[in-house]
């Protein structure tokens, strides 16, 4: 985003527990080959960081999903960031 703009992120979250997340990522490709990971939200946190982006608001909601007929819970989180201008 151009300095002053803002971002919106609305994803999913993966779990910081590494072999949950890939068993989550696994899950995920089946309903979507193209799928490659969930982010914990530490990861999207870290990288908006990494590009200079203020976090300016987050939540982490639950929800129920549903494959087929398997329901599951997941994790989304929201961020609104900024890119700073100048000081």
């Amino acid at each position: 985003t151009r300095l002053g703009g803002r971002v919106l992120i609305v994803d999913q979250l993966g779990s910081i527990d590494p072999l949950r997340s890939l068993e989550m990522d696994r899950f995920l490709r089946l309903r979507d080959p193209a799928h490659q990971r969930l982010l914990p939200d530490a990861d999207i946190r870290g990288y908006l960081d990494a590009n200079d982006l203020v976090l300016v608001s987050s939540e982490v909601t639950r929800e129920r999903a549903h494959l087929e007929d398997a329901p599951y819970d997941v994790e989304i989180g929201w961020y609104v960031a900024r890119k700073p201008l100048p000081s």
